[in-house]
């Protein structure tokens, strides 16, 4: 396969941030003394932060606005990511090794670009990536393929010449469904490990194993 672009996942799979976000909603209802369902976190876990933000407004703060509810998440996650972050294993060879084969590279997240871009200046990550693209771009977020296809055409690149790289189960399958080569990356939160190894083109447990001789 001749890559010409590779799309990665940022949480979990380029850094280490998934602890951030793991309790997060939780946290903001706890200010207000209210305790959630336990699967909470579960019912969530595959929205964005407008489409999460929406249903805690419907469920349990109905006299806040969405945009009061998504700003206070921004505010308690915000620090995290300009100051605590850090890339997850091999990442940085990883880069280095892509950018020397002249590949372009894109991120696709559900996370606020203005985080994602502190995080990767404070890392001297950022020269890396040719657009950061996010759910503020396609609200429909992982759901729809739709944040690939526009990560690959901020690249220039063709779907049987894109990687897209993943932690998450149902945004790995979002991309398999729509015929991009997919990498999948171990993720402890993540239940469907034997799911994810069934439509993944390749699976590392970091992307320190991610060797470029295999799928590229």
């Amino acid at each position: 396969m001749s890559v010409q672009c590779v799309i990665f996942d940022f949480d979990g799979t380029l850094f280490d941030s998934m602890y951030v976000w793991k309790d997060v909603g939780r946290k903001y209802l706890n200010m207000f003394h209210i305790t959630p369902s336990d699967d909470f976190e579960q019912i969530i876990s595959s929205m964005t932060l407008q489409q999460a933000a929406e249903y805690v407004q419907h469920h349990y703060l109905t006299h806040q606005s969405v945009n009061q509810i998504m700003d206070g998440v921004s505010r308690i996650v915000a620090e995290d990511y300009a100051s605590h972050i850090l890339p997850a294993k091999g990442v940085p060879q990883l880069l280095a090794e892509l950018a020397g084969m002249n590949v372009r590279m894109v991120i696709a997240t559900l996370s606020e670009q203005k985080h994602v871009i502190a995080a990767l200046q404070r890392c001297h990550l950022d020269s890396y990536f040719m657009d950061i693209i996010t759910a503020e771009d396609v609200p429909s977020g992982k759901q729809s393929a739709q944040i690939y296809e526009k990560a690959m055409a901020a690249a220039g690149g063709r779907k049987d010449h894109t990687i897209v790289v993943e932690d998450a189960y149902f945004a790995a399958k979002t991309a398999h469904d729509a015929g991009f080569t997919v990498v999948g990356v171990y993720e402890q939160n993540e239940t469907e490990h034997e799911k994810m190894k069934e439509i993944c083109d390749l699976y590392v447990e970091d992307l320190s194993k991610w060797k470029t001789g295999e799928v590229l």
